[in-house]
Formats: structure tokens, sequence, C-alpha cells
């Protein structure tokens, strides 16, 4: 399956292969037919947390 990933703040996300999940005991595993990311996930990616406001 195909996933978006972030490997740390400053780093293009980046869609690679990786392996389909396999559920434990007692859960499931669900498609997702869409996602979306709010302007602070955005931001989060581009400068990290330590630049994130404290609320």
């Amino acid at each position: 399956m195909r996933a978006w990933q972030f490997e740390g703040a400053g780093r293009p996300i980046s869609l690679n292969e990786v392996p389909e999940p396999e559920p434990g005991p007692g859960e499931v595993v669900i498609d997702v037919a869409a996602a979306g990311l709010c302007h602070s996930d955005l931001m989060y990616m581009e400068v990290g947390e330590e630049t994130m406001p404290f609320l």
C-alpha cells in the first residue's frame, strides 16, 4: 500500500510503499478514502515543534 510519511521538520513528506498492516486481537484495519492537513500540521512540518505557540 502507499502511505504519505513525515520524516522530520523542514523535510518534505514522501509517498512510499509500505507493508499492509496486520490487525492484532480486537483490532481492525480500515481503508482511508481521504485525509486532510490543517494549517498547524503544515506549520509543524515546516519549522518543527520548538516554534509552536504554547496554548
